[in-house]
């Protein structure tokens, strides 16, 4: 999903160099700091002041110049490098990594059945919770339920073919899916176009939704990094190990779920200008829109030569 996302959104509202820099700056200090840890002394930062306090103001600047490149270009590559982990964080994983995509992926389809199952047992008895008598009201708990089971709910594909291995991969997919089921427009091919006609408040928000999303991808790389050290720093292990499954597990949904639910709400607000732009009719109501999604989708990937539908003369207004 993110393919077409992230280079429409990341590409264009890329982090400043100060955020980008601030994760390498902890990653060295924190590398540094656990590597003067295993070695149970000061001595090497002591020597290490000293002998720069002996060099030439020329040769502490090249040095302090040394650093902050090695800062500022690991940065850059790591950043580099988010876009790719996101994609296998999502679940698109080589051909050899198949079979364990299948068994992630059926995993997670028995779970939301299970899921499915129980919503539908709680869902009479709360949709009609006005009116239904004492004996048959939901209880406390059973609403705190119903309202973890919509939440995972949305978080999932409407199908189990559409499903994908991991949980963020699920909560893109989920939006994805949505838009589709909804317009009739595929989110992933008509993203690009999308992004031109959106009003530059729409294109900040979402593009800070993807910068918080790339950055807990890049805090995760960060950290497997950190364990590597480990054979000089065994301090960096723990630590590496700790923030990176903060991020897995705690903040990679989070902002997955974020930024997907400001994509959706961008095909939910500005698709009328979407339409607009390209001169296609408007739809009526929600049954014709399905089928004007699916045919403005289908032209704008393939192309068409039906005379049908007839472009409108308008100009595109606000969405």
């Amino acid at each position: 999903m993110t393919g077409a996302f992230h280079s429409a959104v990341a590409g264009r509202l890329a982090a400043s160099w100060a955020q980008l820099s601030v994760q390498a700056l902890a990653f060295w200090l924190t590398a540094g700091a656990t590597w003067l840890a295993g070695r149970h002394s000061l001595a090497p930062l002591r020597d290490a002041a000293k002998a720069l306090d002996h060099q030439t103001p020329v040769a502490q600047g090249g040095i302090l110049l040394a650093g902050l490149l090695t800062v500022g270009g690991s940065a850059l590559l790591v950043q580099q490098a988010a876009r790719p982990v996101l994609r296998v964080l999502e679940g698109y994983w080589p051909r050899w990594g198949w079979p364990v995509r299948r068994l992630l992926t059926a995993r997670h389809v028995r779970r939301a059945e299970r899921d499915k199952a129980r919503w539908q047992d709680l869902h009479p008895r709360v949709v009609t919770v006005g009116s239904a008598g004492p004996a048959s009201r939901p209880t406390p708990r059973e609403l705190e339920e119903y309202g973890r089971l919509e939440r995972r709910r949305r978080s999932r594909p409407s199908a189990a073919e559409w499903f994908m291995p991991t949980k963020a991969g699920n909560i893109l997919r989920a939006a994805e899916r949505r838009v589709r089921d909804k317009y009739g427009l595929d989110a992933v091919a008509l993203w690009p176009p999308l992004w031109q006609v959106l009003p530059d408040h729409a294109r900040q928000d979402v593009g800070r939704a993807g910068a918080e999303l790339e950055r807990t991808v890049t805090a995760m790389i960060w950290a497997v990094l950190l364990c590597v050290l480990s054979p000089w720093a065994p301090l960096a292990a723990p630590i590496g190990i700790v923030v990176c499954a903060a991020a897995l597990f705690g903040g990679l949904p989070v902002r997955a779920r974020f930024f997907a639910e400001m994509i959706e709400t961008m095909f939910d607000l500005h698709r009328p200008a979407l339409y607009r732009q390209l001169r296609w009719p408007l739809p009526r109501d929600p049954r014709d829109e399905q089928t004007a999604g699916r045919q403005l989708t289908s032209y704008l990937w393939r192309g068409s030569d039906r005379a049908e539908p007839v472009f409108t003369d308008a100009e595109a207004g606000p969405s």
